[in-house]
């Protein structure tokens, strides 16, 4: 999902997944509405209004959700409105997208192993004093086309853009605080050529791709002790390149057998400018092959098995590559992921129910924890 099956909104490095786009498969209007309450104060709102008439189709949604969190100073709040819309034409399909958020979330910091057998529901003392919570707005926009070149070819393209503000009171204690303010901009643009064909009298879809992001991240921070907003400790402009190569194959080995094959490569470029001190830092990362695996087996009476294996990279953050220190850290590697999924599933939509079990794992290697 992350660097191999690219998501159509978004980009592969966000780790955003959309499996199915919201409008309403058959002609004519809607409204659905959703009401979720569950423990520690845990409720969420919603709306989404449908319309489709002919070969356009569009969906409007609102989102409230509140939790007051398993531990203290654990809350967390998100607000958010989107509308996409469809237009199908003569040789192919165009979605638009726009999406705004409002998001806060407390900081409880960490604790010991004696204070979570003794008192698991209890939070740092000191993120209590200064209220440690992050503000998130957000405004992401987007315009994605398929077009059909011929019977079996096809061409997918899209570009997006996104603005995020943040504040970020935090700390656990005195010495190991501070006042974020963060401003990031970023686009990015994606375009694949995929097709079926048969391979040895093997029906076999293909798809291969380029995608590419820019970033702009500038961060100011200040000393805060004891909820006193203080000195400039960091204030850097920073900026990220990355670009993602992909490839992906689904073959019907038999009746009942699909074979899923791909592999992606994703390199990152960052620059840093020191405010502060006038200095300006470069690194990048080594592109590195992450294969992706899958078997899915259909057996009699609906019943699919299936397993999956993947490889990806998980590249570090600004904040992460500034660290508590505010100093850049050039020496600070992507983390490394494997991960391996297998499940069974039951249903479709022509059926009463549906019945899906699955088993999942994953395993991290060089962890970023700066």
């Amino acid at each position: 999902v992350r660097s191999i099956g690219s998501p159509v909104f978004g980009s592969a490095p966000s780790g955003m997944l959309l499996t199915t786009a919201p409008f309403r498969n058959a002609l004519g209007r809607d409204l659905l509405i959703e009401g979720i309450a569950g423990s520690y104060g845990y409720f969420r709102a919603g709306a989404l209004a449908r319309s489709s008439e002919g070969k356009n189709a569009i969906t409007v949604g609102v989102v409230r959700q509140r939790n007051d969190g398993y531990r203290a100073q654990e809350w967390n709040a998100h607000d958010q409105a989107f509308a996409t819309s469809r237009f199908l034409h003569k040789r192919g399909i165009t979605q638009v997208f726009l999406t705004w958020q409002n998001a806060s979330w407390a900081l409880p910091g960490s604790i010991d192993s004696l204070t979570a057998t003794n008192d698991p529901r209890s939070a740092r003392p000191y993120s209590q004093s200064i209220d440690a919570h992050i503000e998130k707005q957000q405004i992401m926009g987007g315009i994605a086309t398929e077009l059909a070149m011929g019977k079996s070819i096809r061409i997918r393209s899209g570009v997006h853009a996104q603005l995020i503000d943040k504040k970020n009171p935090f700390g656990t204690t005195a010495a190991l605080s501070g006042y974020k303010v963060e401003t990031i901009r970023a686009a990015g643009a994606r375009l694949s050529i995929s097709g079926d064909h048969a391979l040895v009298k093997l029906p076999i879809s293909w798809e291969f791709g380029v995608e590419a992001l820019l970033e702009r991240d500038q961060l100011q921070e200040n000393t805060y002790a004891n909820a006193v907003y203080g000195d400039v400790k960091t204030k850097g402009d920073s900026r990220v390149g990355n670009l993602n190569a992909f490839a992906l194959t689904t073959t019907k080995v038999s009746k009942r057998i699909f074979l899923l094959v791909g592999l992606g490569l994703e390199r990152t470029a960052y620059r840093h400018n020191d405010l502060l001190v006038a200095t300006e830092q470069n690194t990048k990362t080594n592109a590195r092959p992450t294969p992706l695996l899958g078997l899915e087996y259909l057996l009699v009476g609906g019943i699919t098995i299936h397993v999956r294996y993947a490889e990806s990279v998980n590249r570090p953050t600004i904040s992460e590559l500034l660290g508590s220190t505010g100093v850049f850290n050039t020496d600070l590697d992507p983390e490394l992921i494997n991960e391996l999924e297998a499940g069974v599933h039951w249903g479709s939509d022509t059926t009463p129910a549906r019945i899906s079990l699955n088993w999942y794992t994953r395993r991290s290697e060089l962890p970023i924890t700066a």
